[in-house]
């Protein structure tokens, strides 16, 4: 710029004076830490400057400035941060991007479902993909480590977490159900001494299910017979004394969560 200055009797004087441009406040990116798991919202971004002066940094496009230079609780996606001096100058940093992982999943290629009254069932998973590897597993909440076969399991409803190395999580519901077969209950037996039929048979119940019980009771509800496991069947007596023909009242309960049994089982003379 030059810069002419006159006096009264139009003598002059010039001067040439050079305006230099300041660039506005300047701030890298120092660290990016993503975000731990799909669809949190635990991102930051931290920049660093060589400035002495105090600066002033927005993520919303001015809306609003802090003068800390790290932003947290960010969910992924890319920003544009703008940074502000004392003189109002600005810069911004564009297009900043935070990452998150892919979603946790996991398949089961298949269930071997237990023997009645055994824990010989089993749960393959097939893929585990997503989040951050490794992945640990568990069953029921006691931790199994990098697995991906589940063995010596027994009936019933099952709960599988795969949790990947910044502790997400993914959960499947699963159930085993054994295949009871039929047990042949006779509804009546003869305790008269002849040798046969004398007590009552149920064939098949302590082999598969040890941990039976058995209940049998009058037509006043009045239990007559109790017995844990069925190694002595019963033989038509209460406290040894000799119970009347009619017909009782039987509740078997099988201890596999399944329901109990029930029916009647008549006494014949």
């Amino acid at each position: 710029h030059t810069l002419i200055v006159n006096d009264i009797n139009n003598c002059a004087i010039s001067i040439t004076i050079q305006v230099d441009n300041i660039s506005g406040p300047q701030a890298t990116i120092d660290v990016i830490t993503d975000v731990t798991c799909a669809g949190n919202i635990d991102g930051t971004i931290t920049l660093a400057t060589t400035s002495s002066t105090p600066l002033d940094y927005s993520i919303d496009n001015g809306v609003s400035f802090q003068s800390s230079n790290q932003f947290t609780g960010l969910a992924a996606g890319n920003y544009d941060i703008l940074i502000r001096d004392q003189n109002s100058c600005s810069s911004t940093l564009a297009d900043v991007e935070v990452s998150e992982p892919s979603d946790l999943q996991v398949q089961v290629e298949s269930l071997s479902h237990p023997d009645p009254g055994q824990t010989n069932g089993s749960i393959l998973l097939s893929q585990i993909q997503g989040g951050i590897g490794p992945y640990n597993v568990s069953l029921n909440g006691q931790a199994l480590g990098q697995v991906t076969l589940i063995e010596n399991l027994p009936s019933g409803d099952h709960t599988v977490v795969i949790e990947d190395s910044n502790l997400c999580q993914v959960a499947i519901d699963l159930r085993l159900e054994s295949e009871f077969p039929l047990l042949d209950v006779p509804n009546g037996f003869t305790p008269n001494g002849d040798g046969q039929n004398d007590t009552w048979e149920i064939p098949d119940l302590n082999q598969l299910y040890p941990d039976n019980e058995v209940l049998v009771f009058n037509r006043w509800g009045q239990l007559v017979f109790n017995s844990t496991g069925y190694s002595n069947p019963w033989n038509g007596t209460r406290q040894g004394t000799e119970l009347p023909t009619t017909t009782y009242y039987y509740v078997i309960k099988l201890s596999d969560g399944t329901s109990p049994l029930q029916g009647t089982v008549t006494i014949i003379r």
